[in-house]
């Protein structure tokens, strides 16, 4: 199943194909290219995903992987996989930040058992907030593309990786990138579920704050405070800007 990318109607088909060349389809609906993604190169549609655009959304989701009435399809294993080690990752080097680390082994299996449960229960209070939702509007909805599109938009975490390559300061990459983040989470589900973003914002919010309670819990002996290490990075973040303010007053 491919739609248009404008307005999201299925469409047969995307473009047609000829001896040498090809021609986009327009949409029957809005009158535009069904996917002008198709010709897009690949910095463009990342642009464009920084940018979350809509219809970028529409194009990875519904029109770059095949379509899978049930299950995943194998690249998004992979990048559900990749995702969940980068948390490991990140975990990790926030722990060693703060001193907090003890046998690399053994914080390494916590880091991975947490990571691993909170993807999975994010995902899962998504699902399950989608199917309170949207069993009044849809017949029929397929629920794996939620983790299709969450997995997609979670991509933005990625950045992170500047943080670690550049030296930028850690507390504020990671509340912006967490922000990107966030908001990527809700355009998709907004585009996957034809929502309305505040909607999305609130189940995505929920579904933040309920995994991190939850991974948390593996932790308490680290992490005294309920929301983990992002509250803590919102703390730090706001005790730097009163020192600042309080330095720059005569």
């Amino acid at each position: 199943m491919v739609v248009c990318v404008n307005c999201g109607m299925a469409v047969a088909c995307l473009y047609e194909t000829f001896t040498s060349s090809h021609r986009l389809i327009n949409c029957p609906k809005c009158g535009q290219f069904a996917d002008k993604y198709v010709e897009y190169t690949k910095t463009l549609i990342c642009l464009d995903f920084m940018l979350q655009k809509p219809q970028v959304f529409r194009h990875l989701i519904f029109n770059r992987l095949e379509y899978a009435d049930r299950g995943l399809q194998p690249t998004v294993w992979r990048l559900l996989l990749l995702l969940v080690v980068f948390e490991v990752y990140i975990k990790l080097f926030l722990m060693e930040q703060r001193k907090q680390t003890g046998d690399i082994w053994s914080e390494y299996a916590f880091a991975l058992l947490r990571a691993t449960i909170e993807t999975s229960i994010y995902h899962s209070f998504v699902m399950l907030s989608l199917y309170v939702i949207k069993t009044r509007h849809y017949a029929i909805f397929k629920y794996n593309y939620v983790s299709v599109a969450l997995a997609i938009s979670s991509l933005a975490k990625l950045f992170l990786l500047l943080m670690v390559i550049w030296r930028f300061p850690q507390t504020e990459t990671g509340i912006v990138v967490w922000l990107m983040t966030v908001s990527a989470n809700v355009q998709a589900l907004s585009v996957l579920c034809d929502l309305r973003p505040n909607i999305c914002l609130l189940i995505v919010i929920l579904g933040r704050f309920l995994t991190n309670a939850i991974g948390d819990s593996l932790y308490l002996q680290d992490y005294p405070m309920p929301l983990g290490y992002m509250w803590l990075d919102v703390q730090t973040l706001f005790r730097n800007a009163t020192a600042s303010q309080g330095r720059s007053r005569p």
